[in-house]
């Protein structure tokens, strides 16, 4: 089952774009929605399978880190 790993309201573009490529770099299969048309959901990186939630949650707290 899927899991939200980051909702994407408010991050920039780059910031997603290297959160994606930290998430392949370790092999944590993810996809990302996009934001609703009414802007009722800002989309967000989801991790395809939610055991993958213990690898990838340390991966994003250190990158919010630096």
């Amino acid at each position: 089952m899927s899991k939200l790993l980051l909702n994407l309201r408010r991050v920039p573009d780059d910031e997603r774009d290297e959160i994606c490529a930290l998430l392949d770099q370790h092999g944590i299969p993810h996809y990302q929605t996009e934001p609703s048309v009414w802007g009722v959901s800002a989309g967000g990186i989801w991790l395809s399978d939610d055991q993958d939630w213990e690898r990838a949650r340390p991966l994003l707290a250190d990158y919010q880190r630096r």
